[in-house]
């Protein structure tokens, strides 16, 4: 019983952990600050975020309507993959060595489990 306990602990910390980075979505407003404050965006936006952006009324209303025309002929850039002269993004590996973190974490847990279970 103690070590379903465990497990079920174990999985629960992992999920918390994981969550973690799934809700640092920026903000239109956020992204809207960033170029405001020095004409270049310094952070690294998702796709969905910088059409946020695109989509966002409230900017239209509250914000200069130079700095909000320039960032969106910015994003507009960046989303058609012409501001670096790059259409896609560099294959670095990372993909790999996560999937054989993945695959390692589930192999190793049904291990674990099916030699808990004896």
């Amino acid at each position: 019983m103690k070590k379903v306990i465990l497990l079920g602990a174990a999985a629960a910390l992992m999920v918390l952990l994981l969550a973690v980075p799934a809700m640092a979505a920026a903000t239109p407003t956020e992204i809207y600050n960033d170029y405001a404050l020095d004409g270049d965006l310094d952070g690294d936006y998702t796709d969905a975020e910088l059409n946020a952006v695109l989509e966002d009324s409230q900017g239209d209303q509250y914000g200069d309507q130079d700095v909000q025309e320039a960032l969106r002929n910015l994003i507009r850039q960046k989303l058609a993959g012409t501001d670096d002269g790059r259409t896609t993004f560099p294959f670095t590996g990372f993909e790999i060595v996560l999937a054989l973190v993945g695959s390692v974490a589930l192999i190793g847990g049904g291990v674990a489990i099916r030699r808990s279970a004896r």
